[in-house]
C-alpha cells in the first residue's frame, strides 16, 4: 500500500500492490488498484477515481483455498501480460 500527500494537502491511498513471488524467485509486485488523478482545477482540489486491475492466478487460488472470493472489480488475469508488475532481484 502506498500513500501520497496531494498538492491540496489531502492524503490518500495511491496504490495497492501484491507481493507475487515464491521461494527463491525474484520479487514481483503486482499493482491491483491505483488512484488516477484528474487535472487539478482552479479550486486546487485533487479529484479522480480508483482503477482496478486483475490479480495473479496464484493470488486467486490462495483466496479460494481460504474460502474467499476475488472481488468482482478485480477479476483474475488470464495471461501474465494483463498484470502491471515490477520486479526486483533478490539480494
Amino acid at each position: 500500500m502506498q500513500l501520497v500527500r496531494n498538492a491540496d494537502g489531502s492524503r490518500r491511498v495511491s496504490e495497492i500492490g501484491l507481493l507475487d513471488s515464491h521461494g527463491h524467485e525474484d520479487y514481483r509486485i503486482t499493482t491491483v488498484c491505483r488512484f488516477d488523478a484528474e487535472p487539478m482545477g482552479a479550486d486546487r482540489v485533487v479529484r479522480g477515481r480508483f482503477g482496478y486491475g486483475p490479480v495473479p492466478e496464484r493470488t486467486a487460488e490462495r483466496l479460494r483455498l481460504a474460502n474467499e472470493a476475488v472481488p468482482p472489480a478485480f477479476g483474475v488475469a488470464a495471461f501474465q501480460n494483463e498484470l502491471i508488475t515490477r520486479q526486483a532481484r533478490r539480494g
